[in-house]
């Protein structure tokens, strides 16, 4: 995990210390990719399951004419080990988000941090679909032209008995855009 960190640090780092245009443009979109682990926290699904991968695809646009008020949707893959491999095989989710963001400072020139709530569409591996939502804290950290380094924690509920609660840990890098 630490090796996949360093060489999204150093990718956003080649390509964005050229200067700091980001800061004479109006940037108003974002891609996003981000990798971390998946924490499974409700009772029984953190009985059966242990953290694995999290990896996750995602694209914000700023709402309007604020600067703080942004949405953002994430199409995501979060893997679950199991505990005991006699009884069950790992297990995943994949999912689609579409969050509210409220960022505080000023987004894709300097540290921003942002507050995120929203739905979202839960699959297991089977494909049986269920309803839930997400709350996130994260921030960005520009590395210069248009790039951000990102790190966030989400909190996600799914309407399962199975997996009924989640955690993510992600970091990632984000590219700014017109």
């Amino acid at each position: 995990m630490r090796g996949v960190a360093i060489a999204i640090a150093a990718a956003a780092l080649t390509f964005g210390l050229a200067g700091s245009a980001a800061a004479d443009r109006d940037l108003r979109h974002f891609g996003e990719l981000g990798l971390g682990i998946a924490w499974p926290d409700a009772s029984d699904f953190s009985d059966d399951y242990r953290l694995g991968f999290s990896g996750s695809l995602g694209y914000g646009t700023r709402l309007g004419r604020s600067d703080e008020f942004f949405a953002y949707g994430r199409l995501a893959y979060d893997q679950f080990r199991s505990r005991d491999k006699a009884l069950r095989d790992d297990t995943y989710l994949a999912n689609f988000t579409a969050n509210a963001r409220y960022y505080f400072g000023r987004v894709a020139k300097y540290e921003s941090g942002y507050v995120g709530l929203g739905p979202g569409v839960y699959w297991d591996e089977n494909g049986t679909a269920y309803f839930g939502g997400n709350i996130s804290v994260g921030g960005d950290f520009p590395v210069g032209n248009d790039w951000a380094i990102t790190a966030d924690v989400s909190q996600h509920l799914v309407d399962s008995e199975a997996m009924g609660a989640f955690l993510t840990i992600r970091l990632g890098a984000a590219y700014w855009f017109l």
